[in-house]
């Protein structure tokens, strides 16, 4: 052996198979790493591809949420609108039951029949006023529903990315949750 080898076989604690050891170990060693690696990788694929596709899902539940708040705010409208057809309807049967009273007893101008027709159209008047705060009440609290659902959204797509940011990997410019949250339901 020339000078290089007993040097290298000193460097290794000069044992051939303890130098064979840990060549072999080092070579394991660089091979455990590569396929850790590997694993890794495949991991973070498979990872990311289940992440892309809660991502579509999350985007494409937005459609979905939007729609069932405009139908719920369409059958609100209705019973306002059904609600505000039965009062009139009350109101002139009502209204002709007591102009057949009046007309009846001869007291046309008397104070008390008139006092009653009066008070009746402020009561008519009433229930329309409360019909309408009630209907903008139910809107109001069904468009608060809608922003929080839009939020919840929007704060999955938000961790969605945190978590492929801390992974190492991106979902590309559809995560940047550009969901609109305000809810505009309209009126009646």
């Amino acid at each position: 052996m020339g000078k290089e080898g007993e040097g290298a076989l000193a460097l290794l604690g000069a044992n051939p198979v303890s130098a064979a050891l840990g060549i072999g170990g080092a070579i394991l060693g660089v091979i455990g790493m590569k396929k850790r690696r590997k694993e890794a990788r495949r991991r973070r694929r498979r990872e990311k591809r289940h992440a892309l596709t809660a991502q579509n899902q999350l985007i494409s539940s937005v459609k979905d949420i939007r729609s069932e708040y405009r139908e719920r705010a369409q059958f609100g409208r209705k019973a306002f609108e059904l609600g505000q057809q039965r009062g009139l309807l009350n109101f002139g049967q009502q209204s002709d039951e007591m102009n057949q009273s009046i007309g009846q007893t001869g007291l046309a101008y008397s104070g008390t029949l008139q006092g009653q027709k009066s008070m009746m159209e402020k009561s008519f008047d009433q229930e329309n006023k409360d019909r309408s705060q009630g209907f903008q009440e139910q809107r109001f609290g069904l468009e608060k529903q809608l922003e929080g659902d839009l939020r919840g959204v929007q704060t999955g797509l938000l961790n969605l990315e945190a978590t492929a940011m801390e992974r190492g990997y991106s979902l590309g410019p559809k995560t940047k949750a550009n969901i609109n949250t305000q809810a505009k339901l309209g009126g009646y």
